[in-house]
């Protein structure tokens, strides 16, 4: 059965402080696309380390992708405590 990033969900997260936008929908879009696709390349495992890691690629200031599976339990996310 292939289950792939179709099993999974990329959440990118974005917090807004005051009337200052963090970042813009375009670029969540674009870190979403790349966390995708270095899910897709690289396997869910290493995929979700790399998404769980706070000093990762897909964490921008305040802007970060989340993973969960398709029943919204969480698969990393690295701002967790």
């Amino acid at each position: 059965m292939k289950r792939g990033i179709c099993g999974m969900m990329l959440l990118v997260v974005m917090f807004f402080f005051g009337t200052v936008q963090a970042a813009t929908l375009e670029e969540a879009k674009v870190l979403g696309e790349k966390a995708a696709a270095y899910v897709k390349a690289n396997g869910k495992e290493k995929g979700a380390a790399e998404i769980g890691n706070a000093k990762g690629q897909f964490v921008k200031g305040e802007m970060y992708v989340t993973l969960q599976d398709c029943a919204g339990h969480p698969v990393a996310n690295p701002v967790a405590s």
